[in-house]
């Protein structure tokens, strides 16, 4: 018991603060960790990153028949048009977007209904507006 309480003297006295020898453990354990976790965080992140897209394509497609009432032109939706300066459906940089048959909106504001294809250059997303009101269905998502 007098060894003890000595070394425990010994040591407040003159030692304070951590070995290398636990600093090193301590950081080993972190970067396992680390290095375990950050694969499945950072494909949750680009996930998150797609599904906002698709949502930002879909929120997109519902206010179709307002911008075409409100204008009075009808919008066509086909690849000649998504790749104009004003096209009527825009993603973030690094998407692209594909109209497999050409479809339009009425002026009045009727969606005749068609498809769009987003590709971020992995993964695919079809979704299809619906007549007459444009509602955005999901068809197809590739790679998850």
């Amino acid at each position: 018991m007098w060894v003890t309480s000595l070394r425990n003297d010994v040591r407040a006295a003159g030692e304070r603060g951590f070995t290398l020898l636990e600093l090193v453990v301590v950081l080993t354990i972190i970067g396992l960790v680390t290095a375990i976790a950050a694969p499945s965080v950072f494909n949750t992140i680009g996930s998150w990153q797609r599904q906002a897209q698709v949502d930002a394509l879909a929120d997109q497609l519902r206010g179709l028949p307002a911008r075409a009432r409100s204008s009075g032109k009808r919008i066509m939706i086909d690849d000649e048009a998504m790749q104009a300066a004003d096209a009527p459906l825009r993603l973030s940089e690094g998407w692209s977007l594909t109209v497999p048959a050409p479809w339009q909106v009425n002026a009045n504001g009727v969606c005749q209904g068609g498809q769009v294809v987003a590709s971020d250059g992995v993964r695919q997303v079809a979704i299809e507006a619906q007549s007459p009101f444009c509602e955005p269905r999901l068809l197809v998502q590739d790679g998850q």
